[in-house]
């Protein structure tokens, strides 16, 4: 896609780093296709207000960065987009990409999607390793009851022998991550930067996730590895009637390959098609 120019884009960023891989997913996927020129800045310094360039558009992900957001839209007359469901009015932005278990109304603004857009790409072909084991350990939620036995059991099941990369979340409690010993290598939150969480998720050929976290089952059914779940019993919630969708769409628990979802592709093309074509 060639446009005379190159998009200028105000970035609204908050403190926490899912919300900015978010939006990093989307700057990647629109930089694969038209020349950008970004302007990011954090909502807690301000330098927001004090922008004084035009710009072609404005995005940002997390509440903190709804207001201005809504602000750059109304008096700046700037296309914008939110990612997530603001805690505003919808009718304040040009674009919301809201994930499908927000159950988002159907408006020409809003742009359900199936996760939030992620950073990870599927790995080449010729770096996966078939016999690497890779599990995506949460921790207790709203959304399933957590029973560390079930998470242990279905490790063993799937093991072919070497053992798994085991990487939990802040989530994870102390007794769960003891438990977890004896079924590989465990890399806790603080032991991962993202650069080596996503290159050892696009190496694995094979992947185990608990289902109490979106955001981790979109990372692994963005690989094309093959993906599993851990059978926890659910609670009545919004995210676990996601995941019920979500294991009718995806072929997990197959045993074979995943068919990568690439959310960030999509969105990035629909801004594409919606402001500047």
């Amino acid at each position: 896609m060639t446009l005379s120019k190159p998009l200028k884009l105000l970035c609204i960023l908050d403190d926490r780093p899912g919300h900015a891989f978010q939006v990093e997913a989307v700057l990647q996927e629109l930089a694969h296709r038209v020349r950008l020129e970004v302007d990011r800045h954090y909502v807690h310094e301000q330098s927001w207000k004090a922008t004084n360039q035009s710009h072609d558009l404005c995005i940002g992900a997390g509440r903190k960065t709804n207001w201005p957001l809504a602000k750059m839209g109304i008096f700046h007359r700037t296309p914008t987009v939110v990612i997530m469901k603001p805690a505003l009015p919808t009718f304040l932005y040009s674009l919301c990409v809201i994930p499908q278990h927000d159950h988002p109304v159907s408006r020409p603004n809003i742009l359900p999607v199936q996760f939030a857009p992620t950073t990870l790409t599927p790995g080449d072909p010729k770096t996966i390793n078939p016999e690497g084991q890779v599990a995506l350990i949460g921790g207790p939620s709203s959304h399933f009851d957590w029973e560390i036995n079930r998470v242990i059991k279905k490790l063993r099941e799937l093991d072919t022998g070497s053992g798994f990369e085991i990487l939990t979340s802040r989530r994870t409690p102390d007794e769960s991550v003891r438990a977890l010993q004896d079924c590989g290598r465990i890399l806790g939150p603080d032991q991962v930067d993202r650069k080596t969480y996503e290159s050892t998720l696009r190496s694995a050929g094979k992947i185990v996730v608990t289902p109490d976290s979106v955001s981790m089952l979109g990372d692994a059914l963005a690989t094309s590895a093959c993906v599993f779940s851990v059978p926890l019993k659910k609670k009545k919630s919004k995210v676990s009637d996601a995941f019920d969708e979500i294991c009718r769409r995806t072929n997990m628990d197959s045993g074979s390959p995943n068919q990568p979802v690439n959310e960030a592709s999509r969105i990035a093309d629909h801004i594409l098609q919606r402001f500047f074509l």
